[in-house]
């Protein structure tokens, strides 16, 4: 009796010891699972533009006689003047679609609604507005809405109109 099974006891010594494995402090060194990327977050900044710039209707002047002036002072003059062309008529043709009623809709000012927005307008070759974008909302759609149709009725504006403005429009209630 005293012989005892050595398959046996080995088979008993390795159950053991797989049982008590668990509870054995090993030092297996574990590679840390790597950190997973933070987040990305975006934000929209609004576009850096100079403060809209009311557009009037042009000033009525008397016709005076040309006067001479020296070719310096001339070529200065020109620039400046060829840039007033083309902001000139569309202040002409905002202030006839004003007049008409098609620049600030019946709805928006029976709500009282006013505001400042700027819109992107790309002109083709003509001079005929072929896409517009509102770069930056007034906050009330109705006014979005009525700036984007007057925007669409411009038509044939000179040629030296660049081919994309960013057009500042203010709506106000008359007093």
């Amino acid at each position: 009796m005293t012989r005892i099974n050595h398959r046996l006891l080995l088979a008993f010594l390795l159950s053991l010891a797989i049982h008590l494995l668990p509870f054995l402090p090993l030092r297996i060194s574990r590679q840390a699972a790597p950190k997973p990327p933070p987040a990305l977050s975006a934000r929209l900044l609004p576009p850096a533009l100079p403060a809209p710039a009311p557009i009037l209707p042009p000033p009525e002047t008397s016709p005076q006689p040309p006067q001479a002036t020296p070719p310096e002072t001339a070529q200065k003059e020109n620039k400046p003047a060829s840039s007033l062309r083309w902001e000139r008529v569309i202040g002409q043709q905002m202030s006839t679609l004003k007049a008409q009623g098609k620049f600030y809709s019946a709805e928006a000012k029976k709500l009282g609604l006013e505001g400042d927005l700027v819109i992107l307008m790309v002109l083709d070759k003509a001079g005929n507005v072929t896409a517009a974008h509102i770069e930056e909302s007034s906050g009330h759609p109705l006014l979005d809405r009525d700036a984007l149709n007057a925007v669409n009725n411009l038509r044939y504006l000179p040629a030296d109109t660049p081919r994309e403005v960013l057009l500042p429009l203010r709506f106000r209630l008359e007093d």
